[in-house]
């Protein structure tokens, strides 16, 4: 296992303990994720899919990306225990984050296949994950986050959070903005929508006004 991600395991480790005061749903996500993994591949070729892969071009990225994203989107359920785990890390209402995590990957999966996969060679520039550094490193204080967004998944905003919720997307799209990388803001935007859906957002008279406003489309709530 590369070591970026057994320290980044690590620290999920910890910070579910913090959480939680207890390792189970880590311990969970852990444990069944090879279940999951045999699970998605008892539905695919995995040798065939491997080789596919390997052949992978932006030029023959068309048939891959027709080929194998139904498939992928069929066995999302491959992962509920996993899903289920990860949640246990993050509130007691295991239920309702498990489905939002759950639509989330639903979304993601769906942009990732978008343009015949072209999130997928995005991704490899280096200004991507330049991006996503800088975002992670100075993204969070500067446009406000904490570690309360996560509870907004499960709880009911006010109109107040809401607004707030909505400046600091827009804060984290001017930062992505200027280290070019447009694709970014669309995963994030994935998560942000998700929390806006949970916390009801729409039924405050001032948040439809700022989505009916909108220009561009970036804060468009789905």
């Amino acid at each position: 296992m590369p070591a970026e991600l057994v320290a980044l395991m690590l620290e999920y480790q910890e910070q579910c303990i913090a959480v939680t005061g207890s390792e189970e749903g880590f311990q969970q996500m852990l444990g069944t994720f090879q279940m999951a993994r045999t699970c998605l591949l008892s539905h695919l070729d995995e040798q065939q899919l491997q080789i596919d892969a390997m052949q992978l071009t932006y030029e023959s990225r068309k048939p891959f990306f027709d080929k194998y994203c139904p498939k992928f989107n069929e066995q999302i359920s491959c992962f509920d225990d996993t899903l289920e785990g990860i949640a246990k890390c993050i509130t007691d209402d295991v239920d309702k984050f498990k489905a939002i995590i759950k639509s989330i990957a639903y979304d993601l999966l769906d942009l990732a296949c978008q343009n015949d996969g072209q999130l997928f060679f995005d991704a490899r520039k280096p200004g991507f994950k330049d991006c996503m550094i800088q975002l992670k490193e100075h993204g969070a204080q500067e446009c406000k986050l904490s570690n309360s967004t996560t509870e907004t998944l499960i709880s009911r905003y006010d109109e107040q959070q809401c607004r707030e919720l909505y400046d600091a997307k827009e804060c984290l799209k001017r930062k992505i903005d200027e280290c070019d990388a447009p694709k970014v803001f669309d995963i994030i935007q994935v998560v942000f929508n998700a929390i806006s859906k949970a916390n009801d957002c729409k039924q405050h008279t001032t948040f439809r006004e700022i989505l009916s406003n909108n220009i561009d489309g970036t804060v468009s709530e789905n």
